[in-house]
Protein backbone atom coordinates (compact mmCIF):
# COMPACT_ATOMS: atom_id res chain seq x y z
CA UNK A 1 0.00 0.00 0.00
CA UNK A 2 1.15 3.62 -0.78
CA UNK A 3 2.17 5.20 2.52
CA UNK A 4 -0.08 8.56 3.22
CA UNK A 5 1.76 11.41 4.54
CA UNK A 6 -0.49 12.72 7.75
CA UNK A 7 1.01 15.73 8.72
CA UNK A 8 0.37 19.10 7.95
CA UNK A 9 3.51 20.75 9.14
CA UNK A 10 6.51 19.19 8.71
CA UNK A 11 9.93 19.22 10.59
CA UNK A 12 13.37 19.41 8.35
CA UNK A 13 15.53 16.30 8.92
CA UNK A 14 18.95 15.54 7.50
CA UNK A 15 18.95 12.94 4.50
CA UNK A 16 21.63 10.67 5.06
CA UNK A 17 20.90 9.14 1.80
CA UNK A 18 21.35 11.75 0.13
CA UNK A 19 24.50 13.36 2.35
CA UNK A 20 27.15 13.77 -0.16
CA UNK A 21 30.36 15.91 -0.03
CA UNK A 22 31.69 16.32 -3.33
CA UNK A 23 29.06 17.46 -6.07
CA UNK A 24 30.22 14.82 -9.37
CA UNK A 25 29.66 15.25 -12.69
CA UNK A 26 28.62 12.49 -14.82
CA UNK A 27 29.00 11.99 -18.18
CA UNK A 28 25.96 10.20 -19.01
CA UNK A 29 25.24 9.47 -23.09
CA UNK A 30 22.97 12.65 -23.90
CA UNK A 31 20.56 12.75 -27.22
CA UNK A 32 19.66 16.18 -28.77
CA UNK A 33 15.86 14.75 -29.36
CA UNK A 34 15.56 17.31 -32.30
CA UNK A 35 11.68 18.51 -30.68
CA UNK A 36 12.44 22.21 -30.01
CA UNK A 37 13.34 23.12 -26.82
CA UNK A 38 11.25 21.21 -24.18
CA UNK A 39 11.20 17.89 -23.02
CA UNK A 40 8.74 17.15 -20.15
CA UNK A 41 8.03 13.71 -19.20
CA UNK A 42 9.04 10.65 -20.41
CA UNK A 43 6.96 7.01 -20.08
CA UNK A 44 8.98 3.29 -18.97
CA UNK A 45 8.52 2.85 -22.54
CA UNK A 46 10.82 5.32 -23.86
CA UNK A 47 8.31 7.44 -24.91
CA UNK A 48 8.95 11.46 -24.59
CA UNK A 49 6.89 14.27 -24.53
CA UNK A 50 7.29 17.84 -24.30
CA UNK A 51 6.13 21.33 -26.24
CA UNK A 52 3.90 19.96 -29.14
CA UNK A 53 5.71 16.70 -29.76
CA UNK A 54 5.90 13.06 -29.11
CA UNK A 55 9.48 11.54 -29.51
CA UNK A 56 9.81 7.43 -29.89
CA UNK A 57 12.72 5.42 -31.22
CA UNK A 58 14.03 8.61 -32.64
CA UNK A 59 10.92 9.78 -34.50
CA UNK A 60 9.50 13.07 -33.63
CA UNK A 61 5.70 13.04 -34.40
CA UNK A 62 3.78 16.27 -34.12
CA UNK A 63 0.12 16.42 -31.79
CA UNK A 64 -2.63 17.57 -33.72
CA UNK A 65 -4.59 20.53 -31.65
CA UNK A 66 -8.22 20.96 -30.75
CA UNK A 67 -9.87 22.21 -34.39
CA UNK A 68 -9.73 25.50 -33.97
CA UNK A 69 -8.42 25.98 -30.46
CA UNK A 70 -4.37 26.84 -30.56
CA UNK A 71 -1.29 24.97 -30.10
CA UNK A 72 -1.03 22.20 -28.40
CA UNK A 73 1.11 21.64 -25.59
CA UNK A 74 2.09 18.58 -24.16
CA UNK A 75 3.15 17.79 -20.28
CA UNK A 76 2.66 14.31 -19.09
CA UNK A 77 2.33 11.07 -20.49
CA UNK A 78 1.95 7.14 -18.98
CA UNK A 79 3.19 4.02 -19.43
CA UNK A 80 -0.12 3.21 -22.22
CA UNK A 81 1.41 6.25 -24.31
CA UNK A 82 -1.71 8.34 -23.16
CA UNK A 83 -0.85 12.27 -23.03
CA UNK A 84 -2.27 15.01 -21.91
CA UNK A 85 -1.32 18.84 -21.67
CA UNK A 86 -3.63 21.85 -23.27
CA UNK A 87 -4.76 22.84 -26.91
CA UNK A 88 -5.35 26.24 -26.96
CA UNK A 89 -6.31 27.21 -23.05
CA UNK A 90 -8.42 23.63 -22.78
CA UNK A 91 -7.03 20.59 -21.10
CA UNK A 92 -6.80 18.10 -23.17
CA UNK A 93 -5.81 14.50 -23.63
CA UNK A 94 -4.00 12.47 -27.02
CA UNK A 95 -4.96 8.85 -26.94
CA UNK A 96 -4.18 7.33 -30.00
CA UNK A 97 -3.22 9.77 -32.14
CA UNK A 98 -6.83 11.78 -31.09
CA UNK A 99 -7.26 14.75 -29.43
CA UNK A 100 -9.92 14.80 -26.56
CA UNK A 101 -11.76 17.87 -24.82
CA UNK A 102 -11.20 17.63 -21.28
CA UNK A 103 -12.27 20.75 -19.55
CA UNK A 104 -12.99 23.70 -21.80
CA UNK A 105 -11.59 27.24 -20.55
CA UNK A 106 -15.06 28.18 -21.63
CA UNK A 107 -16.76 26.32 -18.62
CA UNK A 108 -14.67 28.48 -15.75
CA UNK A 109 -14.03 31.41 -17.92
CA UNK A 110 -9.89 31.12 -17.32
CA UNK A 111 -7.10 29.06 -19.15
CA UNK A 112 -7.56 25.22 -18.14
CA UNK A 113 -4.56 22.43 -18.26
CA UNK A 114 -4.34 18.63 -17.18
CA UNK A 115 -1.17 18.09 -15.62
CA UNK A 116 -0.55 14.59 -15.20
CA UNK A 117 -1.91 11.33 -15.67
CA UNK A 118 -1.29 7.85 -13.79
CA UNK A 119 -1.63 4.16 -15.61
CA UNK A 120 -5.41 3.72 -14.74
CA UNK A 121 -6.11 6.88 -16.98
CA UNK A 122 -6.82 9.46 -14.13
CA UNK A 123 -5.62 12.52 -14.95
CA UNK A 124 -5.11 16.04 -12.36
CA UNK A 125 -5.00 19.11 -13.62
CA UNK A 126 -6.64 23.03 -12.97
CA UNK A 127 -8.17 25.98 -14.55
CA UNK A 128 -7.76 29.17 -12.74
CA UNK A 129 -6.51 27.80 -9.41
CA UNK A 130 -9.21 25.52 -8.97
CA UNK A 131 -8.00 21.81 -9.09
CA UNK A 132 -9.73 18.74 -10.43
CA UNK A 133 -9.30 15.38 -10.71
CA UNK A 134 -11.00 13.38 -14.56
CA UNK A 135 -11.93 9.85 -14.96
CA UNK A 136 -13.97 8.19 -16.91
CA UNK A 137 -15.60 10.94 -18.16
CA UNK A 138 -16.33 12.54 -14.75
CA UNK A 139 -14.81 15.35 -13.65
CA UNK A 140 -14.35 15.89 -9.90
CA UNK A 141 -13.25 19.32 -8.41
CA UNK A 142 -10.93 18.93 -5.55
CA UNK A 143 -10.73 21.09 -2.38
CA UNK A 144 -8.04 23.93 -1.44
CA UNK A 145 -6.19 24.31 1.83
CA UNK A 146 -9.20 26.60 3.97
CA UNK A 147 -10.09 29.92 2.50
CA UNK A 148 -7.09 29.34 0.05
CA UNK A 149 -8.66 30.74 -3.20
CA UNK A 150 -5.82 29.43 -5.38
CA UNK A 151 -4.07 25.81 -6.30
CA UNK A 152 -1.69 24.50 -8.58
CA UNK A 153 -1.63 20.44 -9.72
CA UNK A 154 1.63 19.06 -10.51
CA UNK A 155 1.99 14.79 -10.33
CA UNK A 156 -0.12 11.98 -9.76
CA UNK A 157 0.73 8.06 -8.86
CA UNK A 158 -1.06 4.70 -9.68
CA UNK A 159 -3.47 4.89 -6.47
CA UNK A 160 -5.16 8.13 -7.36
CA UNK A 161 -2.37 10.76 -4.84
CA UNK A 162 -1.85 13.95 -6.29
CA UNK A 163 0.55 16.73 -5.24
CA UNK A 164 0.44 20.29 -6.26
CA UNK A 165 0.71 23.70 -4.03
CA UNK A 166 -2.42 25.81 -2.73
CA UNK A 167 -2.48 28.99 -1.40
CA UNK A 168 -3.27 29.20 2.82
CA UNK A 169 -5.92 30.75 4.27
CA UNK A 170 -3.90 33.90 4.46
CA UNK A 171 -3.30 34.15 0.72
CA UNK A 172 0.71 34.82 2.46
CA UNK A 173 1.91 31.75 1.81
CA UNK A 174 1.90 29.06 -0.76
CA UNK A 175 1.68 25.22 0.67
CA UNK A 176 2.80 22.19 -0.93
CA UNK A 177 0.20 19.97 -1.01
CA UNK A 178 -1.32 16.19 -0.69
CA UNK A 179 -5.14 14.88 -2.31
CA UNK A 180 -5.98 11.60 -1.05
CA UNK A 181 -9.34 10.43 -1.39
CA UNK A 182 -11.45 13.50 -1.80
CA UNK A 183 -9.13 15.78 0.97
CA UNK A 184 -5.79 18.07 0.97
CA UNK A 185 -3.42 17.75 3.23
CA UNK A 186 -0.93 20.53 3.85
CA UNK A 187 2.82 18.73 3.24
CA UNK A 188 4.47 21.56 5.37
CA UNK A 189 7.49 23.85 4.62
CA UNK A 190 11.04 23.50 5.95
CA UNK A 191 11.85 24.90 9.69
CA UNK A 192 12.02 28.61 9.60
CA UNK A 193 10.46 28.39 5.68
CA UNK A 194 8.14 30.47 4.15
CA UNK A 195 6.64 28.52 1.50
CA UNK A 196 6.85 25.43 -0.90
CA UNK A 197 5.44 23.41 -3.41
CA UNK A 198 5.54 19.14 -4.50
CA UNK A 199 6.19 18.50 -8.08
CA UNK A 200 6.11 14.31 -8.09
CA UNK A 201 4.75 11.66 -6.48
CA UNK A 202 5.88 7.65 -6.25
CA UNK A 203 3.84 4.90 -5.97
CA UNK A 204 5.68 4.50 -2.37
CA UNK A 205 4.26 7.70 -1.60
CA UNK A 206 7.43 9.52 -1.80
CA UNK A 207 7.04 13.40 -2.78
CA UNK A 208 9.49 15.86 -4.37
CA UNK A 209 9.40 19.65 -4.55
CA UNK A 210 10.63 22.62 -3.32
CA UNK A 211 10.41 24.80 -0.22
CA UNK A 212 12.16 28.41 0.58
CA UNK A 213 14.18 28.81 3.65
CA UNK A 214 15.03 30.81 6.43
CA UNK A 215 17.53 32.44 4.18
CA UNK A 216 15.11 32.40 1.23
CA UNK A 217 16.83 30.18 -0.53
CA UNK A 218 14.68 27.88 -3.21
CA UNK A 219 15.57 24.22 -1.36
CA UNK A 220 15.06 20.58 -3.19
CA UNK A 221 13.01 18.63 -0.49
CA UNK A 222 11.57 14.88 -0.12
CA UNK A 223 8.60 14.63 1.58
CA UNK A 224 8.60 10.60 3.32
CA UNK A 225 6.81 9.07 6.28
CA UNK A 226 6.00 12.10 7.72
CA UNK A 227 8.86 14.32 7.54
CA UNK A 228 10.16 16.66 5.11
CA UNK A 229 14.07 16.74 4.43
CA UNK A 230 16.21 18.80 1.93
CA UNK A 231 18.34 17.62 -0.48
CA UNK A 232 21.88 18.36 -0.65
CA UNK A 233 22.80 21.32 -3.15
CA UNK A 234 25.59 22.83 -5.15
CA UNK A 235 27.93 25.12 -3.56
CA UNK A 236 26.55 28.56 -3.93
CA UNK A 237 22.87 27.67 -5.30
CA UNK A 238 20.36 29.58 -4.48
CA UNK A 239 17.36 28.08 -6.10
CA UNK A 240 17.34 24.28 -6.47
CA UNK A 241 14.32 22.42 -7.73
CA UNK A 242 13.51 18.67 -7.23
CA UNK A 243 11.23 18.04 -10.17
CA UNK A 244 10.30 14.25 -10.56
CA UNK A 245 11.41 10.63 -8.54
CA UNK A 246 10.66 7.28 -10.31
CA UNK A 247 10.07 3.71 -8.14
CA UNK A 248 13.74 3.62 -7.61
CA UNK A 249 13.89 6.63 -5.38
CA UNK A 250 16.10 8.62 -8.09
CA UNK A 251 15.27 12.04 -8.30
CA UNK A 252 15.94 14.60 -10.89
CA UNK A 253 15.97 18.74 -10.73
CA UNK A 254 18.21 21.19 -11.63
CA UNK A 255 19.60 24.74 -9.88
CA UNK A 256 20.98 27.55 -11.65
CA UNK A 257 24.01 25.62 -12.35
CA UNK A 258 21.90 22.88 -14.55
CA UNK A 259 19.82 19.63 -14.11
CA UNK A 260 20.46 17.37 -11.34
CA UNK A 261 20.55 13.72 -10.32
CA UNK A 262 20.40 12.04 -6.75
CA UNK A 263 21.22 8.86 -6.62
CA UNK A 264 22.61 6.01 -4.20
CA UNK A 265 24.10 8.74 -1.90
CA UNK A 266 25.17 11.15 -4.34
CA UNK A 267 24.44 14.35 -5.92
CA UNK A 268 25.42 14.61 -9.86
CA UNK A 269 25.59 17.10 -12.83
CA UNK A 270 24.03 15.61 -15.50
CA UNK A 271 25.78 17.93 -18.07
CA UNK A 272 24.89 19.03 -21.47
CA UNK A 273 25.19 19.39 -24.98
CA UNK A 274 28.62 20.92 -24.09
CA UNK A 275 30.72 22.24 -21.87
CA UNK A 276 29.28 25.55 -19.81
CA UNK A 277 25.48 24.24 -20.85
CA UNK A 278 22.86 25.33 -18.16
CA UNK A 279 19.19 23.96 -18.11
CA UNK A 280 16.85 21.35 -16.50
CA UNK A 281 15.90 17.48 -15.53
CA UNK A 282 12.29 17.19 -15.61
CA UNK A 283 11.11 13.74 -16.24
CA UNK A 284 13.02 10.48 -15.01
CA UNK A 285 11.65 6.74 -15.55
CA UNK A 286 11.91 3.42 -14.04
CA UNK A 287 14.91 2.86 -15.75
CA UNK A 288 16.59 5.59 -15.14
CA UNK A 289 16.37 7.26 -18.63
CA UNK A 290 16.41 11.44 -17.63
CA UNK A 291 14.89 14.05 -20.02
CA UNK A 292 14.96 17.69 -19.79
CA UNK A 293 17.01 20.89 -21.63
CA UNK A 294 19.82 22.31 -21.77
CA UNK A 295 21.82 25.10 -23.66
CA UNK A 296 24.20 27.96 -23.13
CA UNK A 297 21.38 30.13 -22.04
CA UNK A 298 17.88 30.35 -20.88
CA UNK A 299 16.14 31.68 -24.58
CA UNK A 300 18.52 28.71 -26.89
CA UNK A 301 17.69 25.40 -24.94
CA UNK A 302 17.28 22.12 -26.67
CA UNK A 303 15.11 18.81 -25.56
CA UNK A 304 17.38 16.13 -24.74
CA UNK A 305 17.62 12.62 -23.21
CA UNK A 306 20.30 11.44 -20.93
CA UNK A 307 20.62 7.56 -20.96
CA UNK A 308 22.85 4.84 -19.54
CA UNK A 309 23.29 3.30 -22.76
CA UNK A 310 26.46 4.26 -25.28
CA UNK A 311 25.81 6.01 -28.28
CA UNK A 312 27.11 5.11 -32.22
Amino acid sequence: MTRMIRTAACTSVALSMFAVGTPATQRLSIVDLGMGSVASDINNRGQIVGSRFVWENGVVTELPPLPGEGAASAIAINDLGQIVGNSGENAVLWDRGTVILLVSAHRFDHPCAANAINNRGQILGSCNGVPFLWEDGRLTLLPRLPDGDYALTNGLNDFGQGVGGSLTETDEEFHAVLWHRGEVIDLGIVAGGSSSNAFAINNRGHIVGTSRDASDALQAVLWQNGTIATLETLPGARSTFARAINERGQIVGHSEQGPLLWEGGSLIELGGLQNGDAGFATGINDRGEIVGSVGPSRTSLRAVLWTNRPQG
